[in-house]
């Protein structure tokens, strides 16, 4: 298989150049008899269903993928991992004849760091090969004077570690992990999208989240939306888009602007912390 998505529907055509293909029995689980793609692809529903390539050789195999379905199970997968996984640690070498510019950039990708939940180890050392004169004293004072600076977004949680000429201090956000949630339109609920609440708990705990809002289709031009129940008029949409922001808004800021794409909006937010 090549890399990338799997071709889907008619495209699976080009890739199997032509062959019949066979079907996973979406029942039994298993292969049924080699079939034109066309007759195949009459067995899909295409408002809730696509066909996908599984396998190329030795020959073509395709199954039903109910889209729903797939969507919920990768979300359920995003989410889970946004909310159980431990905040990632990273590390930042700093010398101590460091320029205060240079030290200033590797601080702000600090900051940066912390600010999206990383635990982060700032580790000062001499210049390979080089020799330092500056005395302890000194030393501790330029690690206490970053440490200072991340003071907003991070505290110490375990001791400062010297070795030899080196020294470390770590520290840990005073957020949450930031969290990645796909929300999906709600057709029915109070919420305006399904998985709202998972973006307003973690807002309370004072965390950043990208809050990807997917989109409802809007009604096929001269058509009603009794034609399509999914559909939604756009103005209904940008409605309930306003009111759903206005009220993750009390709970804290957007600290970058939105990404807006015709099927979905990404919002970065982060939550407000106690003073």
């Amino acid at each position: 298989m090549p890399k990338g998505p799997p071709p889907r529907n008619e495209a699976i055509d080009i890739a199997v150049k032509r062959k019949p293909v066979r079907l996973v029995d979406p029942e039994t689980g298993a292969l049924l008899p080699p079939a034109p793609l066309e007759d195949v692809l009459e067995r899909v529903d295409r408002k809730t269903q696509h066909l996908e390539l599984v396998e190329l050789e030795p020959a073509p195999v395709v199954r039903i993928v109910n889209q729903k379905a797939a969507y919920g199970r990768t979300r359920e997968r995003r989410v889970g991992k946004a909310l159980g996984r431990k905040a990632e640690e990273k590390e930042l070498q700093l010398t101590w004849s460091a320029a205060p510019g240079d030290i200033e950039v590797k601080l702000k990708k600090a900051h940066a760091d912390l600010a999206d939940g990383c635990r982060v180890t700032l580790v000062f050392a001499p210049k390979k090969g080089k020799w330092t004169d500056m005395s302890r004293t000194e030393q501790e004072e330029i690690v206490e004077g970053a440490v200072k600076q991340l003071e907003d977004v991070a505290k110490e949680w375990k001791p400062r570690q010297r070795q030899g000429y080196a020294m470390a201090a770590f520290l840990e956000s005073l957020r949450g992990r930031k969290q990645v949630l796909d929300l999906e339109w709600a057709h029915e609920g109070k919420d305006g999208w399904d998985g709202l609440h998972l973006v307003e708990s973690a807002l309370r705990k004072g965390a950043r989240v990208e809050a990807v809002f997917q989109l409802p289709s809007p009604p096929k031009k001269g058509a009603s939306t009794l034609a399509d129940p999914r559909a939604v008029d756009p103005a209904e949409v940008q409605d309930r888009f306003d009111k759903t922001i206005a009220r993750l808004l009390e709970l804290g800021s957007e600290f970058r602007p939105r990404d807006t794409h015709r099927s979905a909006v990404t919002v970065y937010l982060e939550g407000n912390r106690a003073t």
